[in-house]
């Protein structure tokens, strides 16, 4: 199934002197990737790191330590944005990383750090996410924050497509928060979905209640799918 370049682009809410986009190799630390697939990884960080507004814009592969390089250029930046692009494994592997590469970024070189996570699934289990954040320890004053889709992603075709431009089910974690975020359900109801996502579910907010929302067929159809928010 071609999840390769599936690219959500999400914004950083503050100007990072320094972007890095990630890939993975077939010995990937963290998410997993294919030798064949890894130029299409490449190419969609390139897709990434234009929409990004920063002074440094790099491509590294996953398992690289970012030390060295920060060291060198971070100069007097307070933010560092990470993007990632290739395939990724739940929640689990998202805290996994979390406390590696960005608390350990906040930690040795105490500036803040956003993750924009473009695969599928890296944001499943919010709330799991945000309970493993607020345990790690770091300087307050900074943050840590990671935005991605919690179903399957279509990233980048968005952007090709006008109909699939609510087709990605997003969330995001904060530690300056108190709460994981979850999107709005009358952004997503009734917004057309995929294949690739159909009977996929996730979480959104509705007059200020948690809400179930699915991907399924539209009545009537046998193949168009919608986003549909369950009672």
């Amino acid at each position: 199934m071609f999840r390769i370049l599936f690219l959500s682009v999400i914004s950083s809410s503050i100007l990072a002197n320094i972007c890095i986009c990630q890939y993975p190799g077939v010995d990937a630390k963290y998410g997993y990737g294919k030798k064949k697939e890894i130029p299409f990884y490449k190419m969609g960080c390139s897709l990434w790191l234009k929409k990004q507004k920063c002074s440094k814009k790099v491509t590294k592969n996953i398992n690289i330590r970012l030390d060295d390089f920060l060291k060198k250029n971070l100069k007097d930046s307070k933010l560092v944005t990470l993007g990632f692009v290739g395939h990724w494994k739940d929640s689990f592997d998202t805290v996994s990383f979390l406390s590696d590469t960005p608390l350990g970024i906040v930690n040795n070189f105490n500036v803040s750090v956003e993750l924009q996570n473009t695969a599928c699934f890296p944001l499943k289990d919010p709330e799991y996410i945000y309970n493993r954040l607020s345990s790690m320890k770091f300087n307050k004053d900074l943050y840590i924050k990671v935005s991605g889709a919690q179903t399957t992603s279509i990233g980048m075709w968005d952007t090709l497509s006008k109909k699939f431009k609510y087709a990605d089910l997003m969330a995001s974690v904060d530690s300056r928060s108190q709460i994981a975020t979850f999107p709005k359900c009358e952004t997503y109801e009734a917004k057309r979905c995929t294949k690739h996502q159909y009977r996929e579910s996730g979480t959104c907010i509705k007059d200020g209640e948690y809400k179930e929302i699915k991907c399924d067929l539209i009545s009537g159809s046998s193949k168009k799918k919608v986003w549909r928010v369950l009672n």
